[in-house]
């Protein structure tokens, strides 16, 4: 890692839960998704991103302040054909007061 970005250490959770620590003393945590064809983008009802999501919410509530930033990745994209429920990128724009 490049000394500029800050990163202390790198945990591995699980298999692929990743906690990231930054210089600050804070952490960004990260959930990889991933679909074995890759095509088929994830949508935001998909089980898998729900637990990811309600996974970030109770780590911020158990250790409150502690994170900066939580990320969702995937191998396959997000869903994005209509601004609706199942467009996360569309809900975390609506949550956030920006549109898309």
């Amino acid at each position: 890692f490049d000394d500029d970005e800050g990163i202390v250490e790198i945990i591995c959770e699980q298999q692929e839960d990743v906690l990231v620590k930054r210089t600050s003393g804070r952490f960004r945590g990260v959930q990889i998704k991933t679909r074995e064809d890759g095509t088929v983008p994830f949508k935001a009802i998909d089980e898998e991103v729900v637990k990811s999501l309600q996974r970030f919410i109770e780590e911020e509530r158990a250790f409150p302040g502690m994170f900066e930033q939580f990320v969702l990745g995937c191998n396959c994209g997000f869903w994005q054909e209509e601004k609706n429920g199942s467009n996360l990128p569309h809900l975390l724009d609506s949550a956030k007061g920006k549109s898309r």
